[in-house]
């Protein structure tokens, strides 16, 4: 969608308070489109993975601050947070097993 909503896609990064926004946008962007590419065609699994997973831990750590709520938001933040987390051990998995580079037994 921010591909598509370039402006949309300012508006989130202003509202997490990052500048220049549209120079942050576009990195981001640039960062989902291609660690997804290098991921799903395998050309370096381990790299894309990385870049997604460095991504998705500055957004988490950006967008959803569980200890900064208090009340049911806290529970929703906090929810998402670890939400987040385990999609970047799941990355972290995929980049191990691809290539054949998983543990052995």
């Amino acid at each position: 969608m921010k591909l598509t909503d370039f402006a949309g896609a300012v508006n989130e990064i202003t509202g997490l308070g990052l500048e220049p926004a549209a120079l942050m946008a576009a990195l981001v962007i640039g960062a989902q489109l291609g660690g997804s590419i290098l991921f799903l065609t395998r050309r370096a699994c381990w790299f894309g993975a990385g870049v997604l997973a460095v991504f998705t831990l500055l957004a988490t750590l950006l967008a959803h601050p569980f200890w900064a709520f208090e009340g049911p938001d806290r529970g929703r933040q906090t929810a998402t947070f670890f939400e987040h987390v385990a999609i970047m051990g799941g990355l972290a998995l995929a980049a191990l097993l691809a290539n054949g580079r998983g543990v052995r037994s």
